[in-house]
């Protein structure tokens, strides 16, 4: 099976910094979420993975939502939405670019750049599973 990111939309963002410092904590609670569905409103061979992070600090909090939409070579169902490629791999693929917006939307707002850690997908998933078990 061929996929191929097709496009990332940045649908809610909020950005809000009650300190002029330039210079944001480097010590942001951080949370990430994410979840895979079929998009068959553009056609059964798209799937998407929406992503949402939070950052809050003291004086600044930003949240960002996204959905990162794939296209396949193949039909899809609800068993590929549920595989390891979709909890794993797919927002692993969407995430360096959901970093960067980050960055350069701190960074362009005037604030020193946040630069966010990467995070372990594989783990993530593991500890989902075991937890429904």
């Amino acid at each position: 099976m061929q996929i191929r990111l097709e496009h990332i939309y940045f649908n809610d963002v909020k950005l809000k910094a009650t300190t002029s410092n330039k210079k944001i904590s480097d010590t942001f609670k951080t949370t990430l979420n994410f979840d895979a569905f079929l998009n068959k409103e553009i056609s059964s061979n798209h799937f998407s993975i929406k992503l949402s992070v939070i950052l809050k600090s003291k004086g600044f909090n930003f949240s960002v939502n996204s959905i990162a939409i794939f296209q396949t070579d193949q039909q899809l169902d609800d068993n590929f939405i549920n595989s390891p490629f979709c909890k794993i791999n797919a927002p692993a693929i969407a995430f360096p670019f959901v970093r960067t917006f980050i960055s350069n939307t701190t960074l362009n707002s005037g604030y020193d750049p946040v630069i966010l850690p990467s995070f372990n997908f594989v783990k993530i998933y593991n500890e989902e599973k075991n937890s429904n078990n």
